[in-house]
C-alpha cells in the first residue's frame, strides 16, 4: 500500500512540474510556413505564405505570442494578385500534454491588410507541439480568423519550428 501511494505521489509532483520549454519567463521564437484560405467574398485564391512568432510564457501554461506573417494571393475575375500581411497578439494556453506532445488552445486578435482593404478581427487556434528535445519542437496550428469590420472568415494552417530560450 505505502509503495502504491508512493508510485502516485510522484507520478502526480512529475505531471506537475512543467516541461522545461514552459518555465515563466521561457521565450520561444518560432518561423513557419503557412496556407491560407480566404473567404469567396473577398475574391481571392488560396495562398502559400510564411511568418515568424515570438511569445513568452507567463505561466507554465500559459503564454502571450505575437506573430507576424505574410503571402502572395491570386485573385480571381482576372484581378491583380495581391501581398497579405497578417499581424496577430494572443493568448495560448496548453491544457493537455502528453509526453513531447502539447495541445495548444488560444484566442486572439488581428490585423490584415492588402492594397485594397485592411481590417481588424478576432481569431481562435488549435494547435500541437511535438518536442524534438528541451529547446526545440516541431509546431502546428489551425487558426480561424473572423475578420469584424468586413464580417468573413480565413482559415490558416501554420506548419513550423519553435526554438526556446529559458531565462
Amino acid at each position: 500500500m505505502l509503495a502504491r501511494a508512493i508510485t502516485v505521489g510522484v507520478a502526480m509532483l512529475v505531471g506537475a512540474v512543467p516541461a522545461t520549454a514552459q518555465q515563466r519567463g521561457t521565450m520561444e521564437f518560432g518561423a513557419f510556413a503557412s496556407y491560407t484560405s480566404f473567404d469567396h467574398r473577398l475574391d481571392m485564391n488560396n495562398s502559400w505564405g510564411a511568418g515568424g512568432r515570438i511569445g513568452m510564457f507567463v505561466f507554465p501554461r500559459l503564454s502571450l505570442e505575437f506573430e507576424g506573417g505574410g503571402s502572395r494571393a491570386s485573385r480571381t475575375l482576372g484581378l491583380q494578385s495581391v501581398n497579405v500581411g497578417v499581424l496577430s497578439a494572443r493568448v495560448t494556453a496548453v491544457p493537455l500534454k502528453f509526453a513531447r506532445v502539447s495541445v495548444l488552445l488560444g484566442v486572439g486578435v488581428d490585423h490584415m491588410d492588402t492594397y485594397f482593404f485592411e481590417s481588424y478581427g478576432v481569431h481562435g487556434l488549435l494547435g500541437a507541439k511535438f518536442a524534438l528535445s528541451d529547446a526545440v519542437a516541431l509546431r502546428i496550428d489551425g487558426i480561424e480568423s473572423f475578420n469584424a469590420h468586413h464580417k468573413f472568415m480565413d482559415t490558416g494552417l501554420h506548419l513550423g519550428l519553435s526554438v526556446y530560450r529559458n531565462p
